[in-house]
Formats: structure tokens, C-alpha cells, sequence
């Protein structure tokens, strides 16, 4: 998995390209945008591993990433200028809102790319390099996989 240090570079040189001064809100978006855009990028070998007439795929999931973290943004925004101020009862809003909103892309985005796999399948590879994930685990369950 990418982390942001591979991606923060590829993001501030962009900011910086088109001219937006750090600490703005351009930068800060530019640098989002491209950083989720790179590694939309760069998870594009892993979908023509799993079928390479799926290649791009799995690109919308990091696409929609940087989209939520925009409208939580502004969320966030109308209610400071609502007066609504940070509490604990705000953190929770916040870490469920997160949690529901991986959990609807990450579930659409494992399935897509897993319905990829098995079209040739290349699900199946993985699991004889690593030791089975909760997803293989699942997917045997209901006899998608076979062990």
C-alpha cells in the first residue's frame, strides 16, 4: 500500500506548478487531488494483474477518496461558521462518518475488483504468497473461493 510520503512530492510539485502559495486552500486541494489521482495511478498494475481487460477499475475508489475529505471539508467549514464547536460528540461524528463512508467505497471497490479477478482468475494468486486476509476468508465462505 502507498503511503502519503510516496505521494506528498508528486502533490506539492504540482501546487507549486500551478502557482498556488502552501498553506492555501488551492495547494491544499491540488495536493489531495493528485496525490489520490497517483495513487489511482499507481494500483492501476494490480487490476492488469487481476484482468487487463479490467485495467482502471479499481481508479474510481481513490477518486471518490479525495472527494469525500472536499465535502467533509465543507462540512466541517459551514458548521465552525454555524458556531458549532469541536467536542468530543464531534470527533465521533467524525471517525463514524469515516467508517461509513470506507465501508460503502472499500466494499464496491473490493467487489468490482474481485468480480476482475475471478474473470480470469487471478483472485486466487494472492492467497498462495500471503496468509489469508478477511476478505479470502469471506469469499470462501460463501464458495467464491476455492482453497
Amino acid at each position: 500500500m502507498l503511503n502519503g510520503q510516496f505521494l506528498t512530492p508528486f502533490g506539492k510539485n504540482m501546487a507549486s506548478f500551478l502557482g498556488f502559495q502552501p498553506g492555501t486552500n488551492g495547494s491544499s486541494y491540488t495536493q489531495l487531488y493528485t496525490a489520490f489521482f497517483v495513487s489511482g495511478i499507481a494500483h492501476l498494475g494490480g487490476d492488469a494483474v487481476l484482468n487487463p481487460s479490467c485495467l482502471g477499475v479499481s481508479c474510481p475508489f481513490f477518486f471518490y477518496q479525495a472527494f469525500a475529505i472536499t465535502f467533509e471539508d465543507m462540512v466541517i467549514a459551514a458548521a465552525r461558521r454555524a458556531g458549532v464547536e469541536e467536542t468530543k460528540w464531534t470527533h465521533v461524528m467524525g471517525y463514524v462518518w469515516v467508517i461509513c463512508w470506507f465501508g460503502v467505497t472499500a466494499t464496491q471497490w473490493v467487489t468490482v475488483v474481485g468480480i476482475a479477478g475471478l474473470e480470469t482468475g487471478g483472485i486466487v494468486i494472492p492467497s498462495k504468497f500471503f496468509p489469508p486476509s478477511f476478505c479470502d476468508i469471506l469469499l470462501k465462505s460463501v464458495g467464491v473461493l476455492v482453497p
